[in-house]
């Protein structure tokens, strides 16, 4: 960013250009990254030793409500200052940034990441246990 606003300004010409040639990547960087993460959810979901049950099922919704709950404390918790401190939110902000958290390219980045570390431990410790990462 330091180098670009000094040296490559001048040699923009054409502000708008610039604009939708970073907006035709970020479409490609989004659009190869959700197709990865949507082969990646084939793999499992069509991998007979890799079934997911109704136990796993209850696991996911248990996960996301806890989830949910901490982000909801640490968004209440962190309201003093967020409310003193830069834009000054207010509670109605406050609960939409707690529904916000973490969505899109973001989390499917730490999904396929996740992924990929599970299945080299797979591969390091013979499958047995993938508990553990």
């Amino acid at each position: 960013g330091v180098i670009t606003a000094a040296f490559g300004v001048p040699r923009i010409h054409c502000r708008e250009t610039l604009e939708h040639a970073w907006t035709i990547i970020e479409h490609l960087g989004n659009t190869l990254l959700f197709a990865l993460g949507g082969v990646v959810w084939g793999v499992v979901v069509s991998d007979p030793e890799r079934s997911i049950g109704a136990e796993d099922w209850g696991y996911l919704i248990m996960t996301y409500v806890v989830v949910v709950l901490i982000r909801i404390v640490l968004m209440f918790l962190s309201y003093p200052i967020i409310s003193n401190f830069g834009l000054k939110t207010n509670v109605k902000e406050t609960v939409f940034m707690t529904w916000g958290g973490l969505r899109g390219a973001v989390g499917i980045a730490l999904a396929l990441s996740l992924d990929n570390q599970v299945t080299d431990n797979d591969l390091v410790d013979g499958a047995e246990d993938t508990t553990q990462l």
